[in-house]
């Protein structure tokens, strides 16, 4: 991605991973808290975590000083990145990870299409890549489908309890007998609707050991496992 010019390669706009190589994993900050009905959480193979949009994300405030100050609104409603819809994964991960140039966001305001270029600031978290499902530098080896979830000053939000969709085989959830279908509903005793629970959940680091308590059918089970380490795979 790039042109040669007297012998010099002009590379691209340096992916928000690249500017992290080596040191951490890297989020786009768009000074933004926003809403979305469904989503599923994924990871980065280079490190992070990051949400595949189910259904556009509606921007609920704007921060004064952020990127998208003057250029985002309250209630737009995000539905491409870079020409790239935000509900396929390519969309979703240029919104997550971004890069060092101006992206294009199209929104729907008010009924209208609108075009704006905003640029992240890219910010490297922790200390080394880390290969998750969900949380910060651990692994527990599964994925997940929420409903009016969102990120909200680096923390997850829930409305509502979200579903296992996958779960790794030999992964400390499956170990531990997390099944697809089941649903989250409190870490380590705290709800994940709560505030409480959901800086638990976005806190969650290698070695901890964790109860969950998941709802199955109309029972309700406690899981207990250690959360891994980072590895090649999720």
């Amino acid at each position: 991605m790039g042109a040669v010019l007297y012998a010099c390669v002009v590379a691209g706009p340096l992916s928000a991973q690249e500017r992290c190589a080596g040191k951490a994993h890297a989020r786009a900050d768009w000074g933004i808290r926003y809403r979305f009905v469904s989503g599923q959480f994924f990871d980065h193979p280079d490190g992070g975590q990051w949400i595949h949009f189910l259904t556009e994300p509606v921007v609920v405030s704007v921060s004064p000083d952020g990127p998208a100050a003057g250029r985002l609104r309250s209630g737009d409603v995000v539905a491409s990145v870079d020409g790239r819809l935000i509900t396929t994964l390519e969309g979703s991960r240029r919104f997550a990870f971004g890069t060092e140039a101006p992206i294009r966001l199209d929104v729907r305001r008010s009924g209208e299409s609108v075009e704006v270029a905003v640029s992240p600031e890219i910010t490297c978290e922790g200390t080394a890549p880390s290969r998750i499902t969900r949380g910060r530098s651990g692994r527990s080896g599964f994925r997940l489908r929420c409903r009016e979830c969102g990120l909200e000053g680096g923390r997850w939000r829930f409305s509502s309890p979200p579903i296992v969709t996958a779960v790794l085989p030999g992964s400390p959830a499956a170990r531990a007998g997390l099944s697809i279908g089941d649903v989250l509903v409190a870490v380590d005793g705290a709800a994940l609707t709560t505030d409480t629970g959901a800086e638990r959940f976005s806190a969650l680091s290698a070695g901890e050991r964790v109860v969950w308590t998941v709802r199955r059918g109309g029972e309700e089970l406690r899981l207990t496992w250690t959360i891994g380490e980072g590895g090649t795979e999720r």
